[in-house]
């Protein structure tokens, strides 16, 4: 199996050759599955989030994407979108958080939003920290969802139809519904296979570094230095994901380019065995 997880965020570039003044961009993050061999994060600065990026990006890919709904992703060829239940679940609970009674989890919302916990229960997920990780192993997993999550899902999905076709208390109720009956197929997904997981939230994690950066130095000058930025992101979030020190990765990596002594390329990769133990966490 072939998987990985996909998001993109917003960066701001202040100077485009084919376009004056600042303009807007993205950063398009891939990361790999989490039973994938190896652990890679990637970052692709593009000008926008149509769907050309994915598909030049993916090109010759074929395997399974967990990412968000939006219909960019189903132009891409050999792309097989894995829904997220987090981005479900926040649609249910931003419902509940306009009710004049937050805590009421007996309305529309509240039922929804408590029957999608269920699933990441049944999985011993928190859903609030579903990227803790289960300890359960992938037999466990695929038993559970035949038996026990398969079920709650058919129920959710039944229940979303029937609610739809009645009155709604709110239109953010509606649209959570809307929302889940129009991505069925894609949050059905993961039952196919028990290492395709319930969200993309690995991919939510890796994008905080673009959030971050927008906060500490706002801004790229021009599409090389988004570019540029891309790469960094690139490898020390991968130098992470595999479990290495940073700094001590980085400072490694010079030393050993500068020292003229004879490597290859895939020896400083960061899920090479010769990185020494002191680079390791």
């Amino acid at each position: 199996m072939r998987s990985f997880t996909l998001m993109k965020r917003r960066w701001q570039v202040n100077h485009r050759k084919d376009k004056p003044g600042i303009t807007k961009g993205y950063f398009w993050v891939y990361v790999s599955g989490k039973y994938e061999a190896l652990k890679i994060v990637l970052y692709d600065y593009q000008h926008g989030r149509g769907a050309e990026y994915p598909k030049r990006f993916l090109a010759g890919f074929s395997g399974y994407g967990h990412c968000d709904g939006l219909g960019q992703y189903s132009a891409v060829k050999g792309f097989t979108r894995v829904g997220c239940f987090a981005h479900l679940r926040r649609r249910f609970l931003n419902a509940v958080k306009i009710q004049s009674d937050k805590n009421d989890l007996t309305t529309v919302a509240g039922q929804g939003f408590q029957k999608i916990n269920e699933i990441f229960y049944a999985e011993k997920l928190d859903p609030e920290k579903p990227h803790e990780g289960s300890t359960l192993s992938l037999e466990q997993i695929a038993e559970i969802r035949e038996n026990i999550t398969k079920p709650l899902l058919e129920n959710f999905f039944s229940w979303c139809a029937k609610k739809k076709e009645g009155y709604l208390p709110s239109e953010k109720t509606r649209e959570a519904i809307n929302y889940a009956l129009n991505q069925k197929e894609a949050l059905s997904r993961f039952l196919e296979d028990p290492r395709l997981e319930l969200t993309n939230n690995a991919a939510e994690r890796a994008v905080r570094s673009v959030a971050a950066g927008r906060k500490n130095w706002l801004f790229s000058d021009n599409e090389r230095g988004a570019k540029a930025l891309s790469v960094l992101f690139s490898i020390v979030e991968t130098a992470k994901a595999n479990s290495l020190r940073v700094y001590e990765y980085l400072k490694y990596v010079f030393e050993t380019i500068r020292s003229g002594s004879r490597y290859e390329w895939e020896e400083l990769l960061p899920w090479s065995k010769t990185i020494p133990e002191y680079v390791r966490m």
